[in-house]
């Protein structure tokens, strides 16, 4: 049998593409065990800790050559045989998509894009959860044109309408592993006490571990019935009004809070280098209250809760009491914690500053002129204040 160029290599290191904060949290993980960890990502924030080898330029997922790319740079720099890492969605859909001619020189942690398809379908998902027994939230295709535009644009695929669960972050839970042909390796289950913006979060910004068999058995329900090998972080919301946890999103890749696994005994991604390398890992689940913080957008939303008479400073205090790691600082790798403001104030102003130009140039741009010599009457004056001495004699 002709020997692939990945059996050839005995001691893989590993090559993170794409992401921020999970990817930082796998470069540490990985790089505190003294793994090689190399880069290939857009994103400057992984760059500075102390635990990336090398970082590479990366062109992108959406590159028509990039798999070939990623094969040439394995091979002319000593990278063939390395546990390849998917930082963000898109990177894990190039590697699944891609699959047959990436584990020829990689050990890959995504399936194939046969079986990782349904995760990224959301209508696909939703049928596949209600199938085997797991809630969902309701889902429409409306018959309208403003829908129809809206597909043409995305596609039908790319747009789901479901209805809203009420709550905020604190009724958001999430069922996050390590799983090996459709067993779980390493797995907790965590909520997403507060996040940002606080009605419909973007982030989260504090996420603790707890107790609750029913997200987890639903949880690892799913991924079972997906044969799935990989990380997952599946994502529920409690519905109040018939008290069932439901659905919401199933990320195939690490995910922003991963480290907290590292602090409660599941560290996720050793636990997949390992399955990538062929290891027998004892299962485990995490058991240990402990939080993961973004602390500057964290406070942003605690200030927003305790203004709105959500949240006392008592309250945020006694959250923050608990075993805890931090986003992007941490004392053996402080750099990217010291960066992370910098950088955050860098993407504003070269990101967001020129689409705010733009949509203020195409107000002015399209804004009704008055058509030419066309007299345009003033509006009639109002009537000038009284003094308060003329007030005062108006008076019986």
């Amino acid at each position: 049998m002709h020997e692939t160029v990945v059996e050839r290599r005995a001691q893989p290191g590993a090559l993170i593409i794409g992401g921020a904060h999970g990817s930082l949290a796998m470069a540490r993980s990985l790089g505190r065990r003294g793994i090689a960890v190399d880069l290939l990502a857009e994103h400057r924030l992984v760059t500075f800790s102390r635990y990336v080898r090398r970082k590479f330029f990366w062109q992108g997922s959406g590159s028509a050559d990039a798999a070939a790319y990623l094969c040439d740079l394995a091979h002319s720099h000593g990278l063939a045989g390395a546990v390849l890492f998917a930082g963000g969605d898109p990177e894990a859909a190039f590697i699944a998509q891609n699959h047959a001619e990436l584990s020829a020189v990689f050990r890959l942690t995504t399936p194939p894009w046969e079986r990782l398809r349904a995760v990224f379908d959301k209508t696909r998902m939703q049928r596949h959860a209600a199938m085997i027994g797991v809630d969902t939230p309701r889902s429409y295709r409306p018959r309208s044109p403003r829908y129809d535009h809206a597909a043409a644009l995305v596609g039908n695929d790319g747009i789901v309408l479901q209805e809203f669960i009420p709550g905020g972050g604190e009724a958001q839970f999430s069922y996050a592993a390590a799983f090996d042909r459709g067993s779980p390796v390493a797995s907790l289950v965590a909520r997403r006490t507060r996040q940002y913006p606080v009605e419909f979060g973007y982030t989260s910004t504090f996420v603790e571990t707890i107790d609750c068999p029913a997200v987890e058995e639903a949880g690892r329900r799913l991924l079972a019935s997906l044969d799935y090998t990989g990380l997952a972080e599946v994502e529920f919301k409690f519905d109040p009004r018939d008290g069932r946890y439901k659905l919401l999103d199933v990320n195939a890749r690490v995910w922003t809070w991963s480290a907290l696994g590292g602090l409660v005994g599941v560290d996720f991604p050793h636990v997949m280098w390992r399955i990538a390398r062929g290891e027998t890992v004892t299962p485990a689940r995490a058991t240990r209250p402990a939080a993961w913080i973004h602390v500057s957008r964290d406070l942003v939303a605690a200030a927003q809760h305790m203004l709105a008479g959500r949240l006392s400073p008592a309250a945020y205090l006694r959250s923050l009491r608990k075993p805890m790691v931090t986003a992007a600082f941490a004392l053996d790798d402080p750099l990217p914690g010291i960066a992370e403001l910098p950088l955050a104030l860098w993407r504003a102003v070269a990101h967001r500053l020129p689409i705010m130009l733009r949509d203020s140039w195409r107000r002015i741009a399209t804004a009704p002129k008055p058509a030419a010599g066309r007299h345009v009457d003033a509006p009639p004056l109002a009537p000038a204040a009284e003094e308060p001495s003329q007030r005062l004699s108006s008076l019986p």
